[in-house]
């Protein structure tokens, strides 16, 4: 897990976040906002005198929960795996003793300030940090720096952010099966001395001049794990600059003109590196080198016309606009050796690459280009109709003549507390309902898809050119997502408690999907766009002031949310066409009928009278097919927030739950069928 986006802004930065969702998100950002946006509003200076805030905390972490082991059972004959029917007494402290307290530790101090005409903010925060397993680190700086300035009379605003964020990560914790310090943790035989591998987990290699992991097992899953966290270093960097214009002019009293410009950049390096004489299975014998070093660059602009005004009842409010995206991705290098070995051990330098290793440059662009017009027309503010569009021109479609597509939306809403005499207990009722179309461009290179030049060749020659096996998709269709909402909004006890209520049903088409091409046709696969694919759900929400003094104030919020995914169709003339398969056990399959993350295992081989049937060496068989035994994603979910405000005091708890759903143990055994669901 290489992070996320949002990791990179100072939370002290936030004066708060509105979740769009709906037409209100489509017609603003398009397809990036097909499932809702989470818009982040930043502090600002105020008009007045300067303020300083200074704010610190320190996070204290601990594993709160472990797998149940047995430490009763060591390996048989000196095995890899703890299967003696022979009991003992092991060690059975050392899994608990290799964590360690995690420390997170986060100062931030920001100024803010200024008079009626020009306001500015600045703020600097530092977050250094120390995980629950030895030698994994994280260090962060934040700089954020806006101003707000008034012009013409105050007819015209001009304002500017600009964001800087330096993260560095090393040695995060691995996961899955190879070079990961669990596995061998976990699985250590347990009539073995772990302190002693602990103390000397590389010992001297005289023959290579150079130190080897010391451990028990050549097991392709299991390294010492002392040897992993202390020899195989993992280093993340992030360089990040966000930074944005804005200029606003009152042209009338009622209409307005806006400009926006934004930029963000990123210098991304991922470097991981494992020592030479570690896992023969997962390690060449002279070390393996990934590396990886990119930027990412999105650039936005739009100007936005806006209208407010009032005849008599009727109320109109209206904006049209037009936008401009350019997003560079992923535009650097990687490379990888894996198990070719380097020339020489454990020196990381592109020089030391085998010739036979590729170096990839990579490179994601995609350019987009929106107009929109959304119009509201309220009567004597309780009844509101709402009606928009917008059109996108997507580069990633051009060469197909639909890369220009239309996606409308209506809504209307109603105040019925407005309307009618309801009962005292209800301060206000709003009911609501929309229907709106979004359209979702595909990915970068696939309508006429490029050849590529191979970089590796023999030791005097080069590589030769990389066909594309692609057939080209010159026909190509945006997916379509057709959503349709209900929502009622209540506040009730003189607006103390309030409940809010959506059910929604979103039905997407054209989706993206690939299959085998014709035998002799020079391709390997092919796109089509069809499948048809629906969620739909509810979402509730309870929010009361429970407590209120004149020193304490006690906030708290209930929001539980239910989704059904239902895979309608996918190839009508392939009632049997499925994405995925079977890995190591289980698979994960997409099929007409059935939901995304459906899970297929295969389960003990039985006789008629349900007894699991052994082979001649008395070891459980599987059964012939797989089954479905349920879905990965939660059948309800639920978050409890409370906010605690004591005078000058701020404290906050969230809780957050998943109930339903299956998961899946791949728990380091050889034969699939004896994982558990």
């Amino acid at each position: 897990d290489g992070g996320d986006g949002l990791s990179s802004i100072n939370q002290e930065d936030i004066e708060s976040m509105t979740i769009l969702k709906g037409a209100n998100a489509s017609i603003l950002y398009g397809s990036q906002g097909a499932n809702g946006v989470i818009l982040i509003t930043t502090k600002k200076g105020k008009a007045g005198k300067a303020v300083v805030n200074f704010n610190s905390s320190t996070v204290l972490e601990q594993v709160s929960g472990l797998p149940e082991f047995q430490y009763k059972y060591g390996s048989a004959t000196g095995g890899d795996y703890n299967w003696s029917k022979t009991s003992g007494n092991y060690q059975s402290n050392y899994i608990e003793d290799f964590f360690q307290t995690g420390v997170n530790a986060t100062n931030a101090i920001s100024i803010s300030g200024g008079n009626d005409k020009t306001t500015a903010f600045f703020s600097y925060s530092n977050s250094t940090a120390k995980g629950v397993m030895p030698t994994n680190t994280y260090t962060k700086h934040n700089f954020t720096l806006n101003q707000s300035t008034k012009l013409l009379n105050d007819k015209m605003t001009v304002s500017s952010n600009v964001m800087f964020a330096s993260e560095e990560s090393k040695n995060r914790p691995g996961a899955g099966y190879y070079n990961n310090p669990l596995t061998g943790l976990y699985l250590f035989a347990r009539e073995r001395d772990f302190a002693n591998y602990k103390t000397n987990y590389q010992v001297f290699n005289a023959d290579r001049n150079l130190y080897k992991m010391n451990w028990y097992s050549t097991e392709e899953k299991q390294n010492n794990p002392y040897w992993e966290i202390n020899n195989n270093s993992k280093l993340d960097q992030k360089n990040r600059v966000i930074a944005n214009v804005k200029i606003a002019y009152d042209i009338t009293k009622h209409l307005k003109f806006e400009t926006r410009g934004n930029i963000d950049y990123a210098n991304v390096l991922r470097d991981n590196r494992y020592a030479a004489g570690g896992n023969s299975v997962s390690v060449s014998p002279n070390g393996t080198w990934s590396y990886n070093k990119y930027t990412d660059q999105a650039i936005y602009a739009d100007g936005i016309l806006s209208y407010n005004n009032t005849f008599g009842d009727f109320s109109v409010t209206g904006i049209a606009g037009a936008s401009y995206q350019k997003n560079t991705f992923n535009d650097g290098m990687s490379v990888g050796n894996g198990t070719v070995s380097l020339m020489y051990p454990n020196y990381f330098t592109f020089s030391n690459m085998p010739y036979n290793v590729i170096f990839n440059q990579t490179i994601n662009k995609t350019l987009k280009q929106g107009a929109f017009a959304n119009a509201q027309i309220g009567w004597k503010e309780m009844l509101f109709l709402d009606v928009s569009a917008r059109n996108d021109w997507a580069s990633t479609l051009a060469l197909t003549g639909n890369q220009s597509y239309l996606y409308p939306a209506v809504g209307v809403s109603a105040i019925i507390s407005q309307m009618v005499n309801l009962p005292e207990v209800i301060s206000f009722l709003k009911l609501r309902a929309s229907n709106s179309k979004t359209a979702n461009e595909v990915p970068f290179n696939v309508v006429v898809p490029a050849n590529t030049i191979n970089g590796s060749g023999g030791p005097t020659g080069i590589g030769g050119i990389g066909r594309n096996t692609q057939v080209p998709f010159t026909n190509l269709k945006p997916e379509t997502i057709e959503g349709t909402e209900f929502g009622a909004e209540m506040r009730l006890f003189k607006n103390k408690i309030g409940v809010e209520f959506t059910y929604y049903n979103d039905v997407s088409t054209n989706q993206f999907l690939s299959l085998a091409a014709p035998s002799g046709s020079g391709y390997t696969f092919y796109y089509v766009n069809a499948g048809k694919i629906v969620n739909k759900g509810y979402e509730l929400t309870l929010d009361a002031e429970v407590v209120k003094t004149k020193n304490f104030r006690w906030k708290a919020s209930i929001n539980g949310s239910h989704n059904k995914n239902e895979i309608v169709e996918l190839i009508a003339s392939n009632p049997n066409y499925q994405v995925g398969g079977d890995d190591e056990g289980f698979a994960s399959i997409i099929k007409a009928g059935g939901s995304f993350n459906d899970v297929w295992i295969y389960k003990f081989n039985r006789n008629t009278a349900g007894q699991i049937i052994l082979n001649a060496g008395g070891v459980p068989t599987k059964a012939a097919t797989q089954v479905k035994v349920g879905n990965v994603n939660p059948d309800f979910m639920l978050g409890f927030n409370n906010n605690f405000t004591y005078k000058d005091f701020f404290a906050s708890a969230l809780i957050n739950g998943k109930f339903g759903g299956v998961a899946w143990s791949d728990a380091f055994t050889p034969h699939a069928f004896w994982k558990s669901y």
